[in-house]
């Protein structure tokens, strides 16, 4: 198998602030597809606007895309949603939060499954789904070798088969000693 990633991110000076654009790319290929190894290529970006001094706030609204192509697997879909975003850096504390809302629109999650004679059934493998995507980081400088750091995510799908909802969620709590 074989596998790409690319990251490439961009700022121009506007106005206050700057428009800023993003994109990653991850490709998988094998040598020889089965159900579970199958050629893939994602696209993922955001067309946004970034303003305030980074010393102390800056915000963010913005366009996110992404596009996986899978081929002739079901799993290919197109999404769209609003970005925004806060982030700050002191000398104690410091963070970013991150909200986005959107929708991912599979092309067509539907299989058909024969039973080897004259009975084929069609079922969809995915639903459309409705996404939020929360994603918080930040760090409290207790002494000059001492911190506390938190990184937290939590992305809750409503999706057109109810059944389907669901919601991933992390967080991570560390005390950090630098000496």
């Amino acid at each position: 198998a074989w596998a790409h990633w690319t990251d490439v991110d961009g700022a121009v000076p506007a106005g206050a602030g700057r428009r800023v654009g993003e994109l990653q790319s991850e490709g998988w290929s094998s040598d020889s597809e089965t159900a579970d190894w199958i050629d893939t290529w994602r696209l993922e970006g955001l067309l946004g606007y970034r303003w305030g001094d980074v010393k102390t706030l800056t915000s963010l609204a913005g366009l996110a895309g992404e596009r996986l192509d899978a081929g002739d697997n079901p799993d290919s879909y197109g999404q769209w949603g609003l970005r925004g975003g806060l982030e700050g850096f002191g000398r104690a504390i410091s963070g970013s939060l991150t909200v986005e809302f959107g929708r991912r629109i599979y092309d067509d999650s539907r299989i058909e499954l024969t039973d080897g004679g004259t009975s084929t059934e069609t079922f969809a493998l995915y639903s459309d789904f409705t996404y939020w995507k929360i994603w918080l980081v930040g760090a409290w400088q207790l002494a000059d070798a001492l911190a506390i750091e938190a990184i937290a995510s939590y992305e809750p799908e409503s999706h057109t088969e109810q059944a389907d909802d669901s919601s991933l969620g992390f967080a991570n709590l560390r005390l950090v000693w630098r000496p």
